[in-house]
């Protein structure tokens, strides 16, 4: 993954060791991407030069949007930026019928409806960015694993929030896996300073629950990509519920899950540490949501024998659920 995303170091002609530049890195595998589907178009040109005696330059060459010679020129574009381990055989195929996909759709724009060189190496670059961006949330995804919020958190903002003309440009919260998307949700606004943040994870989280990228990459996943879909619209409403002057989003948020009743407000609306100042609650107000709640919540102490409870409390643990108090008293 490391090779792909470019950083560490390099050695130069005269023996001296560089810091490798990611950018430049990425510049040489998109040229070498390019240098290998040339050929593909050369041999078009080539073949238009003998019919007409004339001769044109590579991007002024144009492939029929269904030629086998436009799919040849994807899948040797990502053997040449380096998917070329047997193991990568899979992504490979991947990347070249996503870049077949939007050269093709890209052709309906043409006069004669054909692909031209510089309409293949956008859609080349667009595909590549996502690939680059999507490794880069697997490693975020492993730095989550290891506790390393912090790292996971700034590889996430790199992958997906760092460049905000870019989600427009290249769709990367519509095809960014659920998982990552959760995880750079919940870290988001476990770490947020402002309503700025805070509204970054609302965007992540819906961006989760409609995501479908992990089961059109592998169909296989399809059953944790809907669990992990809940769990951001889960979530997503306890944000709501947590939010200034969303009661009416949560309410709409809550009945599209199924649920019928929620904590009073003023259970859900403690001071929260994200560093952002709530609105205070009155006493009017308090009184108010106690009255329209009280009859649905209610405490006991004492309600269960301390045995019944220890064996709860180990059944419940914190490794099997999440509770947002996090603990069972």
């Amino acid at each position: 993954m490391s090779d792909v995303l470019g950083g560490g170091w390099e050695r130069r002609d005269d023996g001296a060791w560089i810091p490798r530049s990611e950018r430049a890195h990425l510049k040489r595998r998109l040229r070498g991407a390019l240098d290998a589907s040339r050929p593909h178009f050369r041999a078009e040109r080539t073949g238009d030069g003998a019919k007409k005696g004339a001769k044109r330059g590579v991007e002024e060459a144009r492939l029929p949007p269904d030629s086998p010679s436009l799919r040849d020129a994807c899948v040797d574009a990502w053997r040449g930026f380096g998917l070329t381990d047997p193991s990568q055989t899979r992504t490979l195929r991947r990347r070249a019928e996503q870049t077949l996909d939007i050269a093709q759709r890209q052709a309906t724009g043409d006069a004669l409806h054909q692909v031209t060189f510089l309409t293949f190496k956008l859609a080349l670059h667009r595909v590549a960015a996502r690939h680059v961006a999507g490794l880069r949330l697997q490693l975020a995804d492993a730095r989550v694993a290891r506790g390393d919020e912090r790292g996971a958190l700034h590889e996430y903002k790199r992958a997906l929030t760092e460049e905000r003309a870019g989600w427009a440009r290249t769709g990367r919260l519509e095809w960014a896996p659920a998982a990552s998307l959760l995880n750079a949700a919940r870290l988001t606004r476990l770490r947020a300073k402002d309503q700025a943040d805070l509204d970054d994870a609302e965007r992540l989280l819906r961006a989760a629950y409609g995501s479908e990228a992990a089961a059109a990459e592998d169909p296989a996943q399809e059953n944790a990509t809907e669990g992990t879909r809940r769990a951001a619209r889960h979530d997503l409403c306890v944000l709501l519920c947590q939010s200034d002057y969303r009661g009416d989003d949560a309410a709409d948020a809550l009945t599209s899950m199924g649920y019928r009743y929620r904590l009073s407000e003023d259970v859900l609306r403690y001071d929260l540490n994200y560093g952002v100042v709530n609105v205070p609650r009155s006493l009017k107000r308090r009184t108010a949501a106690m009255e329209t709640h009280g009859k649905y919540v209610k405490v006991f102490d004492g309600a269960m024998p301390a045995p019944a409870l220890h064996h709860l409390r180990s059944v419940v643990s914190l490794s099997s659920f999440l509770f947002p108090y996090g603990q069972l008293y």
